[in-house]
């Protein structure tokens, strides 16, 4: 049984904003740090899938009654445990909007429905989030410090986003986009 995503990609234009971030932050020798991740929001993680098309089939009909969305990123940090690793992730919170918020509880059900296990948070509980980069071990005092500073300094970004994609994780445990489903309510 295989392991999923349901996630928001930012436009090019807030990656680099983003990336522009993960650039400045420090290279320890050995660094806490694994840079090689795209900035995306993980709406869901979907454990256990034994037929992708049951996924594909409803995040299609869910897309079909959504318009695009639009997603804002603030300037807090957050250092949050990852659920696919014994990890964490670097991430930014993101405007937790009525949108988002109705999105994520309708794919919760659709999912709930299907037989399929994700995440069970409640709305209060549900911190929505655009990850940057996965960190090998807990962030230092230092590390926390040199965020904050750097996204202090940054603009915030907001985009329109007019799609969700579905990944994969594959054998070498990395994400692998599937498809991508239109946002056409």
């Amino acid at each position: 049984m295989d392991l999923y995503s349901v996630t928001i990609t930012p436009p090019r234009s807030c990656q680099k904003i983003l990336r522009q971030l993960v650039l400045r932050l420090p290279e320890p020798e050995e660094p806490p740090i694994s840079r090689r991740l795209q900035p995306h929001v993980t709406l869901h993680m979907i454990y256990g899938v034994e037929d992708v098309t049951v996924v594909e089939d409803l995040l299609r009909e869910v897309c079909g009654r959504t318009a695009p969305l639009t997603i804002r990123v603030t300037t807090t940090p957050s250092f949050l445990p990852r659920t696919d690793a014994e990890a964490m992730s670097l991430a930014v919170d993101i405007e937790k909007t009525p949108e988002l918020e109705d999105l994520y509880m309708r794919l919760q059900s659709a999912l709930s429905s299907a037989g399929l296990r994700s995440y069970t948070f409640t709305p209060e509980q549900w911190l929505p989030h655009l990850t940057l980069l996965y960190l090998t071990e807990l962030p230092s005092r230092e590390l926390i410090a040199t965020v904050s500073s750097l996204l202090a300094s940054l603009r915030p970004c907001s985009f329109l986003t007019r799609s969700l994609e579905l990944n994969r994780l594959d054998e070498n445990e990395r994400w692998v986009e599937l498809r991508s489903f239109p946002l056409m309510g």
